[in-house]
This record gives C-alpha cells, structure tokens and sequence, in this order.
C-alpha cells in the first residue's frame, strides 16, 4: 500500500514539473515576441521624432531669417526716423537763436535810439536773456527710437511681447524729449518780457520827469547824465554768474525772489575804474548767499552806487570785505548805506 502511494506521488509530481517547464517555455516564447513589438514600435517612433525635428529645423531657420530681415528693416527705420528728430531739435534750436537775435535787435534798436537818461537806464536794465541751452539726453532719446527685442522665438511669444506696457526707458526718453520741447517753448515769452521792460521804461521815465521838474523848480538843479564808463558797467553787469539754485541776482526786481528780500542797503564803493572791475563786483556780490537783486549806477564824485537787496540774516559787511580780488574795506556806515573803498583789480594788470 505504502509502496503504490509513494509512485503515484513521483508520478504526479513529475507530470506537473513537465507541465510547467512547458508553460515556461511557452512564456518565454511569447516575452522575445513582446520584445520585438517593443523595439519596432520605438524605432518607428524615432524615426517619426527625426522627421518632425527635420521640418522643425527648417520652419525655425526659415523664420529666423524672416525676423532677422524684419529686425534690419526696422532698424533702418528707426535710424530714418532717429535722423528726422536730431534734425529738428538742430531747427528749433537754430530757430530760437534767429528769435533771440531779432529780440535782441528791436530791444538795441529802441535802446540807442532813447535820448532820455532816465527811460535808457529803465530799458538797459531789461536786457533779454538768452534762452538756455542744457545738452540732450542723447541716450534716452535714442533709447525711444529702438524697438524691443521679443523674449520668444515663438509667434505667441511675440505677440505677448507686443501686448507689454513701455518699458522705464521709453518712458524717461518720451518725457526728456517732452521737457527740451518745452524749454524751447518758453523761451517764446522773451517778446512779451520785452513789452514789459518797454512798459516800465516809460513808467520810470515819467517819474524821473515830474522828479526832475520837482528838483529844477526847487534847486534849479539839472538830471546828472550818466556817464560812459558806468553806462557800460551797467551793461556788463546786467547778467551776472550765479550759481545754480540761487535766484535772479540782476537787480531788476523779478520773481517771487525778489519780492521776499528782506531789506535794502546802498553800498557807495569808490577805486573801481574799469569797467570789468565794476561788473565783477556786480557779479560777486550777486553770489552772495541771501542776496535777491543787485543794481549799480554811477554817483556824482566818481563812486559807484550798489543797490543790494538781501535777507534780514546777510550781513553785507563781512560779504564785501570777503569779495576776492578787491581788497574792500569799509569806511562808513549809515542807515541803510555802507561806504566802501576797494582796490581795482585792472589796476595791477
């Protein structure tokens, strides 16, 4: 019994080992046939990925050169339009300098033709300033003119590019170009400025003639009539160099400046002779910090009269002492007048 038991087991056990060897080759066979299917599919698929990147290669060159052909275009474009704006800055600026010669002619005309001391002296005192001339923002302007590069070689990246707002520079150049047109604008006020200074001539004059008449019919006593040098002194003094920030220091009286000086004191200076000297003068003291205004005209013994107005918290005193160059020295003081004698620097020349 123990014995039949023990060979239907071996029999068993050896059918099923002949099972399953044949149901591994059987597995085997079918995983080469997947491994086939497998390595086809990929070698179709890169052969299919060659060929899109082989039509890709030539729609991304043949775009490249599109662009790059769009791009020379338009930089000849900007370079065009770059040449039309210099152009006419160089017209307006010529332009200004044709008007400025014209305000300049009428005012000399009307000036030399004045026989009156008193409306001359009102109108020399009005002389027309120049427009200023600051130097281009050559960069920024040239930046308005320079189209952005696109951030994408795509068509949805550069349409997205399109859509951005201007960029910082594009929008500094814009406004650059919007001030220089504006400082050329404004210099269009010099004719009403001259109507003005014609204006106040007459006013001045007419009330150097009622005091004139006034002084005759009291004193018998004529209008001194200025002479040449001081004429010309005033003349050259008429503009002085200040520095930048400081208000007008020409002694017309103009501006808000001037009207908030705080107080007026005479200086009655003697030893200037020249008359770049007595212009210098005129120019130092309108450097003085706290000075609003400087007038200079001639007195009756050969000094020279300094009409300064400043702030309450300029002490003239030291400030004309310390002038460079004219070794000032005070002799006097009164209310409101302060003698001076000075050395003329033309005098060691």
């Amino acid at each position: 019994m123990h014995t039949a038991a023990e060979a239907a087991r071996e029999t068993t056990i050896s059918q099923y080992q002949g099972d399953a060897k044949a149901f591994i080759e059987q597995i085997h066979g079918a995983s080469a046939t997947d491994v086939t299917d497998f390595r086809q599919q990929a070698e179709d698929d890169i052969a299919a990925i060659r060929e899109w990147s082989k039509a890709e290669i030539a729609r991304i060159r043949e775009e490249t050169e599109k662009r790059i052909a769009a791009r020379k275009s338009q930089l000849d474009e900007d370079l065009e339009g770059h040449a039309a704006y210099i152009e006419r800055q160089i017209e307006r600026v010529q332009s200004r300098i044709t008007v400025f010669e014209q305000e300049m002619g009428q005012f000399f005309e009307k000036l030399l033709a004045e026989e009156d001391p008193s409306r001359f002296a009102a109108l020399a005192q009005n002389l027309p300033e120049p427009p200023p001339f600051d130097a281009p923002e050559t960069t920024s302007v040239r930046t308005a003119f320079v189209s952005r590069t696109e951030d994408s070689p795509t068509a949805n990246a550069a349409e997205a590019s399109d859509a951005e707002p201007p960029s910082r520079e594009t929008d500094e150049a814009e406004a650059a170009a919007a001030a220089l047109e504006a400082r050329f604008e404004t210099a269009d006020s010099g004719e009403s400025d001259f109507a003005a200074a014609e204006a106040e001539a007459a006013a001045a004059a007419e009330t150097g003639e009622a005091a004139g008449d006034g002084d005759q019919s009291a004193e018998g006593e004529e209008i001194p009539v200025m002479a040449d040098d001081a004429l010309a002194a005033r003349l050259a003094g008429l503009i002085p160099v200040r520095p930048e920030g400081e208000g007008p220091a020409d002694g017309l009286g103009r501006g808000s400046q001037a009207k908030e000086s705080g107080q007026k004191t005479q200086l009655v200076v003697v030893g200037l002779v020249s008359v770049a000297s007595i212009a210098s003068f005129k120019r130092h003291l309108g450097r003085v910090e706290g000075v609003s205004s400087v007038g200079v005209s001639s007195g009756p013994d050969g000094e020279f009269l300094f009409t300064v107005g400043h702030s309450d918290s300029v002490s003239l005193r030291d400030a004309v002492q310390g002038l460079p160059g004219f070794q000032a020295r005070i002799t006097g003081e009164g209310d409101g007048v302060i003698n001076v004698s000075a050395h003329d620097p033309e005098s060691d020349s």
